[in-house]
């Protein structure tokens, strides 16, 4: 009787994990499961019909087998194929880019990573073949969702402002670096992986972090149609996991001359309008919420970031110590503070963002503390609980 109790219990904790995924993250995870389920079950469709092969794609053909960068995107080899790739996109998406870009903006992004990667990787592979004769890149039968995933995973490092990752916990590289060191990684512990899958990734994600797709990068003005055209007919509440773009996030910041003076106002997903003077890089993305890693090296003399929740694939370094100013606060009798308790009770803590806080490694109380002090803004909340 106990072991079914607890295998209940096990099995809601997994559905809860799942229904607090962001909107995005969670629909991108649902179709790759659907799909590796339902070929895996029927098995209608062959791997070779599926996967995305360069050879076929030369030339005039490349149109009659365009749907092969998707249907490659979406299916997996085997059942680890799968684990690995959705969990890394979980981490990548539900804890960084997601809730920095919001729902609409992630969404528009993985389907514009979706068919730059494979088309990239049909390019890679035949420029190989016509320079350096390599015509196996060519005839490869490529398949998963990893391309995407080294795209995003360029984003999610240039985003978070940090110098150094650290690889598995094994090294640490240049955040440069860090993408290359993964498919290193990767083509050493999987050698019938595809490469120029990868290498297409981080080539996409490159291209974006630069500046050069701005051309396809939906305007603001279409987001914020798209937002209103779904918020018009469902309510936000009922939408679990919805990520307004309230912060204006996905405005592309353009090269003029060098660095580019910015003054304008972020709203987290608290709903607290907090304004930086900082000078954005000529590649950054205005997002809500920058946290600068734990992985990073910062300078104690410099000016704070607005931070917000970006994760690494490998291990992180536990989150620092509260700041003095929180220990008082905790340690204030009750005399001192009549309302404080009060207070506490009252205030209208969002659960979710309690429940980020403890899964990233803070006492619950303490996250409750930050974010009544910081009103519900949870991107203050991790700057208090970090002693920024």
């Amino acid at each position: 009787m106990d072991g079914s109790n607890q295998q209940h219990r096990q099995q809601m904790t997994l559905f809860s994990r799942y229904q607090q995924l962001p909107m995005t993250t969670r629909c991108v995870f649902t179709i790759n499961v659907f799909a590796f389920l339902f070929n895996a079950i029927l098995r209608l469709f062959s791997y070779s019909t599926l996967c995305l092969i360069p050879a076929l794609m030369r030339g005039g053909d490349f149109l009659g087998q365009f749907y092969r960068i998707f249907t490659s995107a979406f299916t997996h080899g085997s059942f680890f194929h799968l684990l690995v790739n959705m969990c890394a996109f979980i981490q990548i998406g539900a804890y960084g880019l997601e809730m920095k870009l919001g729902s609409v903006n992630f969404a528009l992004l993985v389907f514009l990573f979706t068919i730059l990667c494979g088309t990239t990787h049909v390019l890679l592979a035949s420029g190989m073949w016509y320079l350096l004769g390599m015509s196996g890149y060519q005839n490869e039968c490529a398949v998963g969702f990893s391309g995407v995933i080294f795209s995003l995973v360029v984003l999610d490092t240039a985003f978070s402002n940090i110098r150094q990752r650290d690889v598995f916990g094994l090294f640490v590289v240049n955040a440069y670096m860090y993408p290359f060191a993964l498919i290193a990684i990767v083509q050493l512990l999987a050698p019938n992986s595809s490469f120029l899958g990868h290498l297409s990734g981080v080539v996409v994600g490159s291209l974006y972090v630069k500046g050069y797709l701005n051309k396809l990068i939906p305007s603001e003005r279409a987001v914020d149609r798209i937002e209103n055209l779904i918020l018009s007919g469902i309510s936000i509440e009922r939408l679990e996991g919805f990520v307004q773009n309230t912060s204006k996030s996905a405005r592309r910041v353009r090269r003029e001359e060098g660095d580019v003076e910015s003054g304008q106002q972020f709203i987290s997903p608290g709903g607290t309008a907090r304004t930086t003077t900082r000078k954005l890089k000529w590649w950054e993305v205005p997002v809500v919420a920058r946290m600068e890693s734990g992985e990073s090296q910062k300078s104690s003399t410099s000016t704070p970031t607005i931070k917000g929740v970006g994760r690494k694939l490998g291990k992180g370094k536990p989150p620092s110590p509260p700041p003095p100013l929180f220990n008082q606060q905790q340690q204030q009798s009750p005399s001192s503070s009549p309302g404080l308790a009060n207070n506490t009770k009252a205030f209208p803590y969002n659960k979710k963002f309690i429940t980020l806080l403890v899964e990233m490694g803070f006492p619950e109380e303490e996250s409750k503390l930050a974010l009544e002090r910081s009103n519900n803004d949870v991107a203050a909340a991790i700057d208090i609980l970090q002693g920024k």
